[in-house]
């Protein structure tokens, strides 16, 4: 991964799927604790952008491997290799 738009993609998709399983937890102590003490009305506006800020981190980790493991695929010295 030499490829500094690489490795800034993946900076940013690790830092977007901390945040997101961060919020994953915290929004179910949040709704376990609307449901036993409250009415679950509706989800808050800032968790669900926070949860699609995590699902946009995970897709911006996959196409990034996606696209390296691509690239690596064309140089690689033992793709005819048979076992």
């Amino acid at each position: 991964m030499s490829n500094p738009i690489s490795k800034l993609a993946t900076g940013i998709g690790f830092l977007l799927l901390g945040i997101f399983a961060l919020l994953y937890v915290g929004l179910f102590i949040f709704a376990v604790f609307l449901d036993l003490f409250g009415d679950w009305e509706t989800i808050p506006i800032y968790f669900q952008l926070m949860m699609g800020a995590g699902l946009f981190g995970i897709g911006i980790l996959f196409f990034t491997v996606l696209f390296t493991r691509i690239k690596e695929h064309k140089t690689d010295k033992y793709k005819n290799v048979e076992i």
